[in-house]
């Protein structure tokens, strides 16, 4: 277990149930049983289901080494079904996209994932730059510190400051429902990796993927 959240039998319930709507969703897409005005919206929602389900796993504890084998699976749905507007996906896949060494693979789409237009993405992509911020309310004060190469600061960050009360996201684990999957501030742990900054304040780090971003397979 690497999350401290939930149980491991919480997210065993939740990989069961969310690939079971994955599973039917592919098969009703491949029956031609969803109308082909819903069938992008479809198409993106069942890779959205992917990408929380790995994550699911990678805060269950599963091995890195698997989870590596299913991230080439994801990264091309991710790609074949790209919409800039879906944001979170987007974040979350450019940064395991770094994590798991799949840059090679990550540059192919470059020119998608610029036209989102957002800082933080394309730091991720290209290093510092003008754009603007999607979500300035969030990530203000990460690009303000790496702005100034502020590199403690960064650690004290990830480790104090990543998790935001105030923004909705971070009230999944509170739902009655089967929404949470982890809360892991990839996108800081890939910045780190990129600069290649010490890290080892962030070993025991609540929402820091420590492992993930010294992954070398």
């Amino acid at each position: 277990m690497r999350d401290s959240i939930k149980d491991k039998c919480y997210f065993d319930d939740f990989i069961k149930e969310d690939s079971e709507r994955i599973s039917a969703f592919v098969e009703k897409l491949k029956n031609g049983q969803i109308p082909d005005a819903r069938v992008q919206r479809i198409k993106e929602k069942t890779t959205a289901l992917q990408l929380g389900v790995f994550i699911a796993r990678y805060s269950r504890g599963d091995e890195l080494i698997e989870l590596s084998k299913s991230f080439p699976p994801l990264f091309d749905s991710w790609t074949d079904t790209f919409n800039k507007n879906n944001y979170d996906v987007n974040l979350k896949m450019v940064s395991l996209s770094v994590l798991f060494n799949f840059e090679k693979e990550l540059s192919k789409i470059e020119s998608n994932l610029l036209e989102i237009d957002d800082w933080l993405i394309t730091y991720l992509l290209c290093g510092e730059n003008n754009k603007n911020l999607v979500y300035p309310e969030h990530y203000e004060s990460l690009r303000s510190i790496l702005k100034n190469n502020s590199f403690d600061s960064l650690l004290s960050y990830a480790k104090n400051d990543w998790f935001d009360e105030e923004l909705d996201c971070f009230f999944s684990h509170k739902s009655s429902e089967n929404l949470y999957y982890g809360y892991w501030c990839f996108e800081v742990a890939a910045i780190i990796k990129k600069l290649q900054i010490a890290d080892r304040k962030l070993a025991n780090a609540k929402f820091y993927p420590y492992d993930l971003a010294h992954f070398q397979e």
